[in-house]
């Protein structure tokens, strides 16, 4: 091969690899829209992230949505309830659930949950690896409204209304009793509601001792009934 055929050879080879890197580039890659953190108090902000994300990707309809819920040392149960309510509350909006992949990240010292917009040809987005590990979980040690049923039907920014789960946690620690706070305009509204839903725990396996519930008398028509949910540790009765 001469000095000649071998300097128009590299130069073919450049021209090739100028060319794939030209291709590469031109290639879509997924869009950060926004973050938040994953254990502070902030579910309103969550929620308005979420419709800002369900927005986008209603005006993209080949565009994939993509959230990635990192771990966060608080424990194991922070990051799961961050994937319920942001589940709830697609579920809430009448999103295709096909539409949004979640995706559970390593635990992180600065734990957010992203969310993404993959366009068609993208590569999912990168997950960052860990740099932390995750404290052991506090045991309940106060009584807290673990579900609201708001009569407005509005999401709150708790977890959702679900008795089934709510036996299950109740089955899973026999520490636990649960109170049921009723607010209805009547006695007979408050009984109803009081059978239907204990009914449902008892079904569930939970003994009929460790359910009790309160009847708070609200006006009628002023959206001011609702019914709690409450887990009370032992240390609380």
């Amino acid at each position: 091969m001469t000095a000649k055929t071998l300097f128009s050879f590299f130069i073919i080879v450049l021209l090739n690899l100028a060319n794939t890197f030209a291709q590469q580039s031109d290639l879509p890659v997924p869009e950060l829209v926004s973050e938040y953190s994953v254990a502070k108090n902030n579910c309103e902000y969550a929620m308005a992230l979420t419709d800002d994300l369900i927005r986008r990707l209603s005006d993209n309809p080949n565009t994939q949505g993509y959230a990635v819920i990192y771990g966060d040392p608080l424990g194991a149960s922070v990051s799961r309830r961050r994937e319920k309510e942001l589940l709830n509350y697609l579920s809430i909006r009448g999103f295709d659930r096909s539409r949004i992949t979640i995706a559970k990240g390593p635990v992180r010292s600065s734990a957010v949950v992203q969310l993404w917009m993959v366009p068609p040809g993208a590569s999912d987005p990168e997950i960052l690896p860990a740099n932390a590990e995750f404290q052991p979980e506090k045991p309940i040690t106060d009584a807290y409204i673990w579900a609201i049923d708001s009569a407005d039907g509005l999401p709150e920014c708790r977890q959702a209304f679900d008795l089934k789960e709510f036996a299950a946690i109740l089955n899973a620690d026999i520490t636990l009793r649960a109170n049921i706070v009723v607010r209805v305009p009547t006695a007979a509204e408050y009984r109803k509601k009081e059978r239907e839903m204990i009914g449902v725990l008892v079904s569930e396996g939970v003994s009929r001792s460790r359910l009790r519930s309160s009847f708070v008398k609200v006006r009628r028509n002023q959206m001011l009934d609702y019914t709690e949910l409450w887990l009370v540790p032992a240390k609380s009765r």
